[in-house]
């Protein structure tokens, strides 16, 4: 029998109570939980495989298979609970995974995020520590939407003492932890990366 077995992560937080839907050639055929194995019957030949949750999605995976063959694939999110907003609003597209599984992948119910897969000439999963470049860009962002409110207020001449504190006041203490977030961030990930 040719089929497709697909194995999902089982990860802690991230999607744990959630579907994936798995589409086969632009179709859904099945849908996998956390933890679950899944078989989908194909017909031999050239498809494409790829796993959706609401807007998001995987990367779409060109296969190949053989009658009679059965190849095994891994899924689950690259996204973490601490990065699933921006995974969601700006890296839909990644945020879930599949690949063919390699003899590496040992425990299919629990795997890491994938190496880019070059066969498929896709763009590689973006590294943690570029997502929080994203975010201290968007907190950049919104210091600077602080500073242009700010100009607004000078710029009318409502020059009020009270004004001026309380901008002054609210641009210090957003920067202030807008710092010190991106410190924080770059210092887990730099542990991550160390073990």
């Amino acid at each position: 029998m040719t089929e497709l077995v697909l194995s999902r992560a089982r990860e802690p937080y991230q999607d744990r109570a959630r579907l994936y839907r798995v589409r086969l050639d632009g179709t859904e055929v099945a849908t996998i939980a956390a933890g679950e194995e899944k078989r989908v019957a194909v017909h031999p030949g050239h498809h494409t495989l790829q796993l959706t949750i609401d807007w998001c999605r995987s990367n779409l995976l060109d296969l190949s298979i053989q009658s009679g063959e059965s190849q095994l694939y891994i899924c689950g999110p690259n996204a973490t609970p601490l990065l699933g907003l921006i995974y969601a609003s700006f890296l839909r597209n990644r945020y879930l995974y599949v690949r063919l599984a390699s003899i590496n992948d040992g425990d299919r119910k629990r795997h890491a995020a994938p190496i880019a897969d070059s066969a498929v000439d896709r763009l590689p999963p973006i590294s943690a520590k570029k997502y929080v470049n994203v975010l201290g860009a968007s907190l950049l962002g919104i210091a600077i939407i602080i500073a242009a409110a700010w100009l607004v207020v000078v710029a009318q001449r409502n020059l009020s003492a009270p004004r001026i504190v309380f901008i002054s006041i609210a641009g210090a203490i957003f920067g202030g932890a807008t710092g010190a977030a991106f410190w924080l961030c770059r210092r887990a990930l730099s542990q991550l990366d160390r073990g």
